[in-house]
């Protein structure tokens, strides 16, 4: 939810329409939509990932992409690995907290968007 509610754009890539979109050419779909591009549930389309590299390779802006899933899904070298690209962020259950307001912190795309994010590319 946190995800949908920054997203200019929501791709749920479970819903088969959308996903047959995203199979034909992932790098056409992506193309002229409205950033940032929540692609939800992205494991059903493994080839977005490919189509993502080649976007932030263009333009490496962060915050272009959030890709998300209900379920855990391993980034391994069938799909793409996403080194020096992709920031691995696990969502925990919020707490009362984050559920009911805290004044003194904002959320986690805030404190992202504010203090940027350091990637290492395991080197």
């Amino acid at each position: 939810m946190t995800a949908w509610q920054h997203a200019q754009t929501v791709i749920y890539l479970g819903q088969e329409a959308e996903a047959r979109v995203f199979r034909a050419d992932p790098d056409v779909a992506l193309r002229g939509l409205a950033e940032p591009i929540l692609l939800d549930e992205w494991r059903e389309v493994p080839g977005v990932l490919g189509a993502v590299k080649r976007a932030v390779d263009a333009d490496p802006q962060p915050g272009r992409f959030m890709l998300t899933g209900s379920v855990y899904a391993e980034l391994d070298a069938a799909t793409w690995s996403g080194t020096g690209r992709l920031v691995r962020l696990t969502m925990w259950r919020l707490t009362g907290r984050e559920r009911f307001g805290d004044p003194t912190t904002g959320s986690l795309f805030d404190r992202l968007a504010d203090d940027g994010v350091e990637v290492f590319d395991g080197g």
